[in-house]
């Protein structure tokens, strides 16, 4: 995973200010129509854009601050999430989950998963 901060060139502790006054100085320099027909420029903007939709909005923000320090932690609250969905969901919930098994990011997550969905089914 890439650090946003550091496309920005700011730190942690940056106010929403702070990163959006950032954003908006990269943004002006490598902004495609100031540099036609430089790709590296094009994909720095991109980059600096995709960084400061995340960083600009607070929910997000602290979601992606949270996965920086809790990287398997994460994985774990999704794994949990998705169990409570499954045994106490209603039947379409039950339905949708069993028929889309969806991605869990820990190989006990997925045995977990697996376990679960073997011994409740339909109940």
């Amino acid at each position: 995973m890439e650090d946003l901060y550091a496309i920005l060139g700011v730190s942690k502790k940056a106010s929403a200010d702070e990163i959006k006054k950032q954003y908006r100085k990269l943004a002006q320099k490598y902004h495609p129509d100031l540099n036609p027909g430089d790709r590296a420029a094009e994909e720095r903007f991109k980059s600096i854009s995709a960084a400061y939709s995340i960083l600009g909005d607070e929910a997000k923000r602290k979601d992606y601050d949270f996965q920086l320090e809790n990287p398997f932690k994460q994985g774990i609250m999704r794994t949990k999430l998705l169990l409570h969905k499954i045994r106490f969901g209603n039947g379409s919930t039950k339905r949708h989950f069993h028929k889309k098994i969806v991605a869990i990011h820990s190989i006990l997550g997925q045995r977990i998963m697996q376990r679960t969905i073997k011994t409740n089914r339909y109940h």
